[in-house]
């Protein structure tokens, strides 16, 4: 994990896989921004519910 403080709230975490990025809202387990391939979204998503 890491920490830059340019960063803005809320709190969240970003993907990345191939050429896709994404950012993840940690409370909510949302795509704030960005798009992953659909069974990429799906992986991300669970973990995010699961941590």
């Amino acid at each position: 994990m890491y920490y830059a403080p340019s960063e803005h709230p809320p709190p969240h975490f970003h993907v990345y896989y191939a050429e896709y990025k994404a950012n993840v809202d940690i409370r909510t387990c949302e795509i704030m921004e960005g798009k992953l391939p659909k069974k990429q979204t799906k992986l991300v998503l669970a973990w995010a519910e699961l941590h």
